[in-house]
């Protein structure tokens, strides 16, 4: 199934009116081209996005339960928050980074005491990110981070996901991988996280050496 082919399929499938399917479609056209511009494939994009019938779900439910919140914070799409370098090697359906042999091996050999660290300041983020605490979380963040949240405010991607006083419940590490790209090693976190109310959130968080966040994924 092609591009053009996988977004008609979406479209079919959601319940909305035809505003808002303009804004899906010109969403996943956004986030097509700016995965394209930072080395994604088409293949790996259409498996982050699933199936057009579990993308459109996603959708029917966001417009669900939160009619009241705008289009541009569209459960899969508009919450992928695409800065200059995109991270995904962490997790099955983003996106490959390929490292040779050797360049895997070592960084396997550092990444076991930095592990620890990079996996608890995941969980810090989490926990900034789930208590409203977005002065602490930008403070965090690194430059290209930050220029791509000049778009969308910390404030909006949280209550678009987050109802308000929900309390963590437990956070659990699903994996943690350090990849080089370009040059630039990154270290990948995912974790998912529990709430009050059942609702389970998996979160992607890289950092640069520098312990700056670099990506910020959830799902």
């Amino acid at each position: 199934m092609t591009e053009e082919q996988f977004i008609k399929a979406v479209l079919r499938e959601v319940d909305c009116t035809k505003a808002q399917k303009k804004e899906i479609e010109r969403q996943l056209r956004s986030d097509a081209q700016s995965a394209r511009e930072n080395g994604e494939t088409w293949e790996d994009t259409r498996a982050r996005w699933e199936t057009p019938a579990q993308l459109a779900l996603d959708f029917n439910e966001n417009f669900s339960n939160r009619k009241e919140q705008s289009m541009n914070k569209g459960k899969k799409i508009a919450l992928i928050v695409l800065v200059a370098i995109v991270i995904g090697a962490a997790i099955g359906t983003g996106i490959a980074i390929y490292v040779s042999s050797q360049q895997k091996e070592e960084v396997s050999k550092t990444s076991t005491n930095t592990s620890t660290e990079y996996v608890t300041l995941a969980k810090q983020v989490i926990e900034y990110f789930s208590n409203g605490e977005y002065e602490k979380l930008d403070s965090m963040c690194d430059s290209k981070m930050k220029l791509a949240m000049k778009n969308t405010s910390w404030s909006d991607v949280g209550s678009s996901v987050l109802k308000k006083d929900n309390s963590i419940q437990d956070i659990t590490c699903i994996s943690d991988s350090v990849n080089n790209q370009g040059g630039v090693t990154y270290y990948i976190v995912q974790q998912k996280a529990t709430y009050d109310d059942g609702t389970n959130i998996t979160y992607t968080i890289s950092f640069n050496k520098q312990k700056e966040i670099a990506g910020f994924y959830l799902k």
